[in-house]
Parts: structure tokens; C-alpha cells; sequence
């Protein structure tokens, strides 16, 4: 049925909490800047949480409820991220040049990207407070996925990482990057990759290829990654032409 009630214009993004019946609304404001609202399943009785006079903010909603917030990435730039949580903005990742910002659901862990003196570096850190892992490849976290389950356990049996304390991450790595502002051109499509796939178990730190330019005809600009419950399948965007792709995961039988 259709209600006399609307959400207020500007509104950049919309995240829903269907157990709480309300939404965190993402506001451009007329100044320029930007605000989270906490409001009601209809948009009434809205709480402002956050503001700022910056417009480039992005909400990231997890499958276990948490959302985070992190300000869009620019090379050099000192970027942050925050867990919505309560109401509160709880600070996760501060001061950190070109972040780019990965949380995974079930877990505090998070995979986070930095561009900054013209390189471009992946890391892993497992919690608030503790000391970041570095990976030796280079990507934005934004060309990576969380899988939340692992295909096959020692049993045989397809298995939780949250039982089981895996954590695996696939990223599409660019085989080499040709702009010295990398993030600010790939985000307004002025430059585009030539990405391989690789697996990394953030856990022991091992980093393995998956998917090589020499297993496919095919290049890819990957944007916007996900990855299926099962963690068999990656559903991705190839940034060149908006074309939309399947990776086919393998899995021991």
C-alpha cells in the first residue's frame, strides 16, 4: 500500500534494518557536505548521527547486520572508517593515505587499501588496535571480496570461516598501473586495469594466483566484485564497458 509519507530529497544512499524497522539515510545537504539520519521505516522521525562538510562518504551494510562508513578514497588524501553502531560513530581505520576499505561480515576483521607517494599497497588487520599485515600485491581493497564460507572443510563438508577461523579474501589485482594518481583517474574512468585474480588467506598471509591472463582471452577492468553464500562464485563488472562477468571458483571434491 502506498503512504502520504517521503523520504527527503538528496538522499545518496539508503540502508534498511528490517529487524528494528528503520533506515540509515546517506543526505548530500545544499552547503555541499554530507550527513547520516537514523529514521523510521516510513522517513519520519529521523536522528541525525554523523555530519560533515564532506560529501564523499560511502555506507558499507554487512549480512550480519553492522554498517560501516568510510570517506571515498583520493591518493594522498587521509581517509577514515567508522562501524555505525548504536547510533555511534566508532572509529575503525584512521589517517590513512588513499584507504580504500573492505570490512568483513562476522568478524572485525578488514582488508584495507592505501594510495599514497605514488604506490598502491593492500593490507589486513584483524582488529581495532592491532598491527596491520601487509600483502605483497597491489590492488584497492575495492576490487576484493570477503568469501564467508569455504567450500570444502578436512571432512569434506562445506564449512563456515567463522566456525572454522578461515579467512578468506579474492582480489583482482592490475597487472601494472599507469597513472601516479591511480585512484582519482580509475574512479572518474579515465584509466582502466588489466586485473588477474589472486586468493589470499588472511590468516596465515599465504597469497596464491587464482586466475592469470594466461588462462584467459579476456581482460578485466573489475569493479563492484561479489561473491555467492557458497563462496564458489564471483559476480563482477568489467569497469571498461559495464559488462557483467562470472568467475567460477574451483572446488575440491
Amino acid at each position: 500500500t502506498l503512504s502520504g509519507n517521503y523520504l527527503e530529497p538528496n538522499i545518496l544512499a539508503v540502508v534498511p534494518k528490517p529487524e528494528a524497522r528503520e533506515l540509515f539515510l546517506l543526505v548530500h545537504d545544499a552547503n555541499g557536505g554530507s550527513s547520516v539520519k537514523l529514521s523510521s521505516w516510513n522517513g519520519t522521525k529521523q536522528k541525525t548521527i554523523f555530519t560533515s562538510p564532506l560529501s564523499g562518504w560511502k555506507l558499507f551494510p554487512l549480512s550480519d547486520g553492522r554498517i560501516f562508513l568510510s570517506l571515498l578514497p583520493s591518493d594522498d588524501a587521509s581517509g577514515f572508517a567508522f562501524e555505525i553502531k548504536n547510533g555511534v560513530l566508532i572509529p575503525r581505520l584512521r589517517d590513512i593515505l588513499g584507504l580504500t576499505f573492505l570490512p568483513r561480515p562476522s568478524s572485525n576483521a578488514v582488508l584495507f587499501g592505501q594510495s599514497g607517494g605514488e604506490d598502491v599497497s593492500l593490507f589486513y588487520s584483524p582488529k581495532e588496535g592491532a598491527r596491520a599485515e601487509y600483502f605483497p600485491i597491489k590492488t584497492v581493497a575495492d576490487k576484493c571480496v570477503w568469501a564467508e564460507t569455504i567450500p570444502v572443510s578436512a571432512s569434506g563438508k562445506k564449512t563456515k570461516v567463522a566456525d572454522t577461523g578461515s579467512l578468506i579474501a579474492y582480489c583482482a589485482v592490475p597487472q601494472y598501473f599507469i597513472s601516479k594518481t591511480f585512484l582519482s583517474d580509475w574512479y572518474r574512468g579515465v584509466v582502466h586495469t588489466s586485473d588477474t585474480w589472486w586468493r589470499i588467506d588472511a590468516g596465515t598471509g599465504q597469497v596464491t594466483p587464482l586466475l592469470g591472463h594466461g588462462d584467459t582471452d579476456q581482460t578485466f577492468d573489475v569493479e563492484n566484485p561479489t561473491i555467492d553464500g557458497a563462496g564458489e562464485q564471483i559476480a563482477f563488472m568489467d569497469a571498461k564497458d559495464k559488462s557483467l562477468w562470472l568467475l567460477q571458483i574451483s572446488v575440491k571434491e
